[in-house]
């Protein structure tokens, strides 16, 4: 409880920032493939959830009311209630903890849960005119198919997409070290490294957004070949620091030139027949 009061000032002092290099993150084809599929998934879990309630219901209850038109409404309304549980914790509660009244936050909090629950469980119970326990009954067989359902879809949606080489190539730019994930989730973040040329290295090499075209990589190691001739010659005699973080900059800016001249020298992919 400490530490949760403790970080409600930072989290109202410091919203997570949104920085313009997010966007050009979500361009990858990798991340739009990823998206897609799960789209995909939550698609399938609403067609899912709705045919569930069906079939709940009408084994629960099994009445007049247990029609699919009625299921549908009970899922939309679920659905509805769900999102303004969501909107209204996203609202109430930055907003409370600014007060700094934190036991108000945890109440108001707790009181919007109680009336998501108490309203989750009449819509079915109105719906589809049944007690609580069977309400409560329909909900939780609807669940229990709709999480068997979706976890056969969930191992069979990715193979057939063939999200594994996209899941592979987002880890290599993520990296593989916990330093190397912490540097791209900075960069995300707009909070890049303080020297120009180390951030031109780390966005000719591990590009954030789409890889560019083999004439703006050129371009780029130009560029970057230029400062570092300035570096160069700017650096202070008998400076070791600064020396080492020149070579340091020298390999990486090797690293990058050569795997222009692989991309050079590979072959053209032939043109589809």
């Amino acid at each position: 409880m400490q530490l949760i009061s403790q970080g409600m000032p930072l989290a109202a002092a410091s919203p997570f920032p949104f920085h313009p290099r997010f966007a050009e993150f979500i361009q990858r084809d990798e991340v739009r493939h990823i998206g897609t599929c799960l789209l995909i998934l939550m698609a399938c879990a609403q067609v899912v959830q709705i045919f569930a309630l069906w079939g709940a219901s009408k084994m629960v209850v099994g009445n007049d009311h247990c029609t699919f038109g009625n299921s549908f409404k009970a899922w939309l309304l679920g659905l509805l209630l769900w999102l303004a549980f969501i909107v209204g914790l996203i609202f109430a509660v930055p907003w409370m903890i600014r007060t700094g009244e934190y036991w108000r936050t945890f109440l108001v909090a707790g009181g919007m849960l109680m009336t998501w629950l108490l309203l989750a469980f009449l819509i079915p119970m109105k719906i589809y005119v049944t007690g609580f326990i069977r309400a409560f009954a329909i909900l939780l067989l609807a669940a229990c198919i709709n999480g068997g359902v979706m976890k056969v879809v969930e191992v069979v949606v990715p193979p057939v997409m063939h999200l594994e080489k996209d899941i592979a190539s987002l880890q290599v730019t993520f990296g593989k070290s916990k330093v190397e994930q912490q540097e791209f989730l900075n960069r995300l973040l707009g909070l890049g490294k303080p020297d120009e040329i180390d951030r031109m290295l780390d966005d000719a090499l591990r590009p954030i957004g789409p890889q560019p075209p083999l004439a703006d990589r050129e371009a780029a190691l130009r560029n970057i070949q230029q400062k570092l001739n300035a570096r160069q010659r700017s650096l202070p005699a008998g400076d070791a620091h600064a020396a080492t973080a020149y070579q340091n900059q020298l390999n990486r800016y090797l690293l990058f030139r050569n795997e222009l001249i692989i991309a050079r020298n590979a072959p053209a992919a032939k043109p589809a027949q």
